[in-house]
């Protein structure tokens, strides 16, 4: 996916993209990997036999890309020490980190197990943590780098999956204490909001379920149906959160307008 001019912008960057395995993951990584980076691709999911992060991999290679997999959780600490390791060991650097990874189970607040809690937390923001833990000093001490974080349009309210929410939300407290803390040493943290329906994680969720966000959340002269799966869309947010002219302290640009958030003073 090259510029206009033909010219790859991200020749000689490397990229980890968390859940990156199916769905606005598998996108960003191929973008990434068609920009000219080295990509990490990282999902612990299999299917068929067959690890979805090796076939993300294998289908990049055939495109003319390199990219190597990872099948680690993040939800475990070490595993995303070994994550930011691999990219090290195999490609000797890291630019660019989309903390992608996530689950769902839309249940009532009164159904919730305390596991159900606690998974939910590790994934979402316990990974995301440990990814940036061991990212940024690595970015700091290059004096560049892109962090990205992977928020939900859930985290405004929503009708059941109050873990899934205050996980999301949990996320956007992290990208603005991390944004104002590495900012300093010309690295960038920012999140966006993509609505997950259309997308793996969202496979078998009630439809009404994954459209309860109030009408004032949208644009003025849009409608939900016109964002719903836009994984397109998305990834012209990670473009633009690429971009060196892209403020450092500029948070949050939401596809669907649905998260302005003032810059951090």
């Amino acid at each position: 996916m090259a510029e206009q001019s033909g010219r790859k912008r991200l020749v000689g960057k490397v990229a980890i993209v968390t859940g990156s395995g199916a769905g606005l993951g598998r996108a960003e990584a191929r973008l990434f990997a068609a920009q000219g980076a080295k990509v990490v691709v990282n999902d612990i999911a299999v299917k068929n036999g067959e690890s979805l992060a090796q076939t993300v991999v294998d289908q990049i290679r055939a495109e003319g890309g390199e990219a190597v997999a990872n099948t680690d959780s993040v939800a475990e600490f070490h595993g995303a020490e070994r994550l930011v390791k691999t990219a090290m060991d195999d490609f000797g650097r890291l630019d660019i980190l989309v903390n992608n990874a996530g689950i769902t189970n839309f249940i009532p607040v009164y159904e919730l197990t305390e596991n159900d809690w606690d998974q939910m937390m590790a994934v979402h923001l316990k990974g995301a943590f440990g990814t940036i833990r061991f990212a940024s000093p690595i970015m700091c001490q290059q004096r560049s780098g892109v962090i990205i974080n992977t928020g939900s349009e859930s985290g405004l309210g929503r009708v059941f999956g109050a873990n899934y929410a205050a996980a999301k939300e949990g996320l956007i407290g992290l990208t603005r204490t991390v944004a104002k803390e590495i900012g300093r040493f010309n690295v960038r943290c920012n999140a966006i909001r993509p609505r997950a329906a259309g997308t793996t994680i969202a496979e078998g969720l009630d439809p009404e379920a994954t459209s309860s966000t109030p009408t004032e959340a949208w644009p003025i002269g849009a409608t939900p149906e016109k964002y719903r799966g836009d994984i397109g869309s998305a990834i012209g947010l990670i473009s633009r959160c690429l971009q060196k002219s892209f403020p450092r302290k500029e948070l949050l640009r939401s596809w669907s307008g649905c998260a302005r958030m003032p810059r951090p003073t």
